[in-house]
């Protein structure tokens, strides 16, 4: 667990998720399916079953942040294919924060978690794919020393307006 402060000085938690914040783990990730466009979460989406939760938190870096009543963010990281000889050095990962947190440095911060957790599990490479609009994300993940290694065109149909994702990824030292 670790605590920071916002730029506006309110206080924050970051803390591995436990199987007793699956409730509000399902309302945050409603609240955000409202907010942006882009994620995988859309309104009424259903999230994890309970037994899926306990699973992803147990195997698994499911960071969230929180103030004092509600998560504001998250990141979550996970080796896609552990078993694999030749894959099992490599996590994809998602970050999101609510807007009305956005621009107070809790994006950086979730960042430094991602990369401290892929570290010591002696991961050689970090990816995530990024819808296209997203500049904001972009420019936090290439800061970070990610780079855009491709773009994908015509990935997702929103509100009949056709979305690309770039991929991105970081090499560890």
């Amino acid at each position: 667990m670790m605590n920071f402060k916002l730029k506006t000085g309110k206080s924050v938690t970051l803390r591995q998720a436990e199987m007793s914040d699956y409730e509000s783990v399902n309302l945050y990730l409603n609240k955000i399916a409202t907010e942006t466009i882009y994620t995988q979460y859309y309104p009424g989406r259903s999230v994890a079953t309970p037994d899926q939760f306990q699973k992803d938190i147990q195997n698994n870096l499911y960071c969230l942040a929180r103030d004092e009543e509600k998560i504001i963010g998250a990141v979550s990281a996970k080796v896609l294919e552990p078993n694999h000889p030749w894959k099992n050095k490599i996590c994809r990962f998602g970050v999101h924060v609510l807007k009305a947190y956005q621009n107070q440095g809790l994006g950086n911060q979730l960042m430094v978690v991602l990369e401290e957790w892929a570290k010591n599990r002696q991961l050689h490479k970090i990816e995530a794919v990024v819808r296209d609009e997203n500049r904001q994300a972009l420019a936090l993940y290439i800061k970070h020393g990610f780079i855009i290694e491709g773009f994908r065109h015509d990935t997702a149909l929103i509100d009949g307006v056709w979305h690309g994702d770039y991929d991105i990824g970081k090499v560890l030292d």
